[in-house]
């Protein structure tokens, strides 16, 4: 497909999906020529986050301002029952921004989940070093 086709199905679309597309794709540009920078769509939707490479080397979604991770605000609350409340005053964080990172899990549960795993087989491993 030549680019002057790709152009004129693009203009079929709906303005909606469009914009949508047009969304997508900064998005992947964004991503492409900073590194590990939140998308578009999840730097609108989320505000308060952004990804940072910890000491470690790896990169995580955290706070910003703050570099409380994500992952540990989801630990907080999925294995030690705390609520957003308790997070925020154990943590030195407002309650909104507790609940971001909480609504970002959620959108992004597969991505969180697979870096608390990675951590947890760290420590194990180091356990056993």
């Amino acid at each position: 497909m030549t680019l002057q086709e790709l152009q004129e199905q693009v203009l079929q679309l709906p303005l909606k999906e469009r914009w949508q597309l047009v969304q997508r794709l900064l998005g992947s540009i964004q991503q492409e020529t900073t590194g590990a920078d939140l998308s578009l769509a999840d730097a609108q939707t989320f505000p308060q986050l952004q990804y940072r490479t910890g000491t470690s080397g790896q990169t995580n979604v955290s706070i910003k301002g703050k570099g409380i991770r994500v992952q540990t605000i989801v630990v907080a609350n999925t294995d030690w029952n705390w609520d957003a409340n308790k997070i925020a005053e154990e943590y030195d964080l407002s309650t909104t921004q507790v609940l971001e990172a909480l609504r970002f899990y959620e959108a992004h549960k597969t991505e969180i989940d697979d870096a608390i795993a990675a951590e947890v087989a760290s420590e194990e491993e180091a356990a056993h070093a």
